[in-house]
C-alpha cells in the first residue's frame, strides 16, 4: 500500500564454481502498526566474469549456522530443479 514501509533482506545462500546465489526476501507493512509480512522472495544468481566476459572462480561460501545450511540446501535444490527443467541459471 502507498505509505507502507518496505524492508529488503539479501543474504548469500550458496556459491557454485563461478556463481554466487543471493536469497532476497521483501517484507512490507504499516509503519504505525509495526507488523511486517513477507510480500515476495527470490533467488538471484550472479556469475563472476573477467574483463573478457569469461567466468571466474569464486571463493566458496561455507554455511556456519543451521539457518545458513538450510538456506544453502534450499538454493541448491532450486538450482538443481531449474537445470533439470532445462533452464540455464
Amino acid at each position: 500500500m502507498i505509505g507502507d514501509l518496505v524492508e529488503v533482506e539479501a543474504r548469500l545462500a550458496y556459491t557454485g564454481t563461478t556463481s554466487m546465489n543471493i536469497s532476497v526476501e521483501v517484507r512490507s507493512g504499516d509503519m504505525k502498526g509495526g507488523s511486517m509480512e513477507k510480500t515476495t522472495e527470490c533467488l538471484v544468481v550472479f556469475v563472476s566474469v573477467d574483463s573478457h566476459g569469461r567466468p571466474l572462480q569464486v571463493e566458496a561460501f561455507v554455511p556456519g549456522t543451521p539457518g545458513e545450511m538450510a538456506l544453502a540446501e534450499r538454493a541448491k535444490a532450486h538450482l538443481d530443479a531449474s537445470r533439470a527443467a532445462g533452464a540455464t541459471p
